[in-house]
């Protein structure tokens, strides 16, 4: 059988192509990944200061959609806290905090591999763009 001329070169373009996307979605996914991390490190930062305020002050608490409420803070030692699976359990603030600083550990972690695979993807989608552009020019060579 007989390969059509330029069917490697369509078909490692096509590889070129999926790898990019490949990448796209990988950065994408870091970019999440980081913003989770700031998030944790804002609550961890307010679960500190929340320590240091007395009981029975006057704090603004989220209702989502950039909406706060006038609360009273009734009890500054302990919260609930996300474990997983939408369950959340009552944990003191020191609990809460290094629960919070595992799960950010773990994040970084995640990030670290994946910024890994988007320069390991980069450097192969480099190297099919290389071999293309040769088998491009052979192509244009034999014309």
């Amino acid at each position: 059988m007989t390969e059509k001329p330029g069917s490697n070169l369509q078909e490692t373009l096509m590889r070129i192509e999926a790898e990019k996307r490949q990448l796209e979605a990988l950065v994408s996914q870091s970019r999440v990944i980081e913003s989770a991390i700031v998030e944790l490190a804002n609550t961890i930062e307010l679960l500190e200061q929340l320590k240091k305020t007395p009981n029975g002050t006057e704090i603004l608490a989220p209702i989502g959609g950039e909406c706060f409420v006038k609360a009273t803070l009734k009890d500054n030692s302990s919260v609930l806290v996300g474990i997983g699976a939408k369950v959340s359990v009552e944990k003191n603030v020191d609990e809460a905090v290094k629960i919070l600083k595992d799960k950010s550990d773990e994040l970084s972690k995640t990030l670290v591999k994946a910024r890994e695979n988007c320069v390991a993807i980069n450097d192969h989608i480099e190297e099919m763009g290389e071999t293309a552009q040769k088998m491009f020019q052979e192509a244009q060579s034999k014309k």
